[in-house]
């Protein structure tokens, strides 16, 4: 279960490293897919899921799956999805 966790923590990671990226060279048509990914891999730390995120240190899981929400709509949030996904990207120290 562990190894499971951690294996998904790492492609949520992977994720919102590519997604800080994209947003850092203005590459918006990239972004709402790869917020879609990572959204998928946010749910599936549901429940239990997530007091497991908590004890990780990850703080920002609902900041982002907020932002997340909101980004494809409009690109005005642009700068919130950077601060949100390079907090998580600094929490995430697998």
């Amino acid at each position: 279960m562990l190894t499971e966790t951690i294996s998904e923590l790492r492609t949520l990671k992977t994720l919102i490293c590519q997604a800080t990226g994209e947003i850092s060279d203005k590459r918006f048509n990239l972004i709402e897919p790869l917020l879609f990914k990572i959204k998928e891999e946010l749910q599936k730390f549901d429940g239990e899921g997530i007091i497991k995120l908590s004890s990780l240190k990850i703080k920002h899981v609902n900041c982002i799956g907020d932002m997340i929400d909101r980004i494809p709509k409009k690109h005005d949030y642009i700068d919130e999805a950077v601060d949100a996904l390079e907090r998580s990207k600094t929490t995430l120290l697998l």
